[in-house]
């Protein structure tokens, strides 16, 4: 029984080590085939031959944009792809709002100073007391 696993040991070395063995072919180099292509610039008042592509088209660059106050946009005096200068003016936002916010403060700051004038007034003449001023 010894001696039949020895053979079949032996039998299956032999046939493992076989079918490790390294086939070396020599491979033909083909050769590649190089196209030629002759690129030049076109005019489309020449060719007469219009061509249109489709694709995608992405900065290289971004900026956020950030403004002080919120508000519409009345006006945008650049285009895409100006160039801008620090501090430019890029955007100018609808100040309609801002401007009558600003009427009504003036308007109570100047309604505070005449009541004020009028209370000082009295005070000098003694008419009220200190303690109401």
């Amino acid at each position: 029984m010894r001696k039949f696993h020895f053979i079949l040991l032996c039998c299956l070395a032999t046939l493992l080590f076989q079918s490790c063995k390294k086939e070396e072919k020599e491979r033909e180099i083909q050769p590649i085939e190089v196209k030629t292509v002759m690129v030049g610039k076109t005019s489309s008042e020449n060719s007469g031959v219009h061509f249109s592509a489709t694709g995608r088209i992405a900065a290289d660059k971004s900026v956020k944009l950030s403004f002080q106050v919120s508000g519409t946009i009345e006006q945008f005096p650049v285009s895409m792809g100006d160039f801008v200068q620090k501090g430019s003016l890029i955007a100018k936002i609808d100040g309609t709002a801002y401007q009558k916010q600003y009427e009504a403060r003036r308007a109570q700051a100047e309604m505070a100073e005449d009541n004020y004038n009028r209370v000082a007034e009295v005070y000098s003449k003694g008419s009220i007391a200190e303690v109401k001023m």
